[in-house]
């Protein structure tokens, strides 16, 4: 087979940032977004108002997304979702690791105490789970790092899902420690 599809129906991804308050309880007047392309505090995406079949293109997930990199036209499509709807396909690459199989798409967020994210993923019936990989949306601080890259000094993290073979459906959390990186696996 060319390629080993995922079907990830992403529904309602939704960054949201706390409200600060202050210590008389009133809200806090929050700051509005100058930058261009900006990525609101309150992020809620569906495909709807894209064709079924088409190409999901880096302008169009610029559009959606906000300030976004590392998109590949050649593997995001627009395809029957959950419901009835429409969802985001993904074409993975046999045999190619991180970006050069998949999809890696970084947005910066809003500055914010607690961020929540909300997806649907569905597999092609063919899907060669193998060893282990990770899916969907995830969060990155700092420099981002991850198991190919730890973040020995301190720096940055990663939270994604992820499996693992023989186990399924495990949290993967990267960050520093007083003794080095501590993974927490759930």
């Amino acid at each position: 087979m060319a390629g080993i599809v995922l079907l990830a129906v992403l529904f309602g991804a939704a960054c949201k940032k706390d409200v600060n308050t202050n210590e008389s309880g009133n809200k806090e007047q929050e700051t509005p977004a100058t930058a261009v392309n900006a990525v609101n505090s309150d992020l809620n995406l569906n495909w709807e108002n894209r064709t079924n079949g088409s190409t999901y293109t880096n302008s169009q997930a610029a559009a959606d997304f906000g300030n976004i990199s590392g998109w590949q036209d050649s593997r995001a499509f627009v395809t029957n979702g959950k419901d009835g709807s429409n969802g985001l396909r993904v074409t993975l690459l046999p045999n190619a690791l991180s970006g050069a199989g998949g999809l890696i798409g970084n947005v910066n967020l809003s500055q914010g105490t607690a961020y929540e994210v909300d997806y649907d993923v569905k597999f092609h019936s063919n899907f060669n789970f193998s060893r282990g990989g990770k899916i969907g949306f995830g969060f990155a601080i700092g420099e981002g790092n991850t198991g190919g890259d730890p973040g020995w000094d301190g720096n940055g993290g990663t939270l994604r899902l992820m499996w693992y073979s023989p186990s399924a459906d495990r949290q993967a959390d990267r960050f520093k420690k007083e003794s080095g990186i501590m993974f927490i696996c759930m």
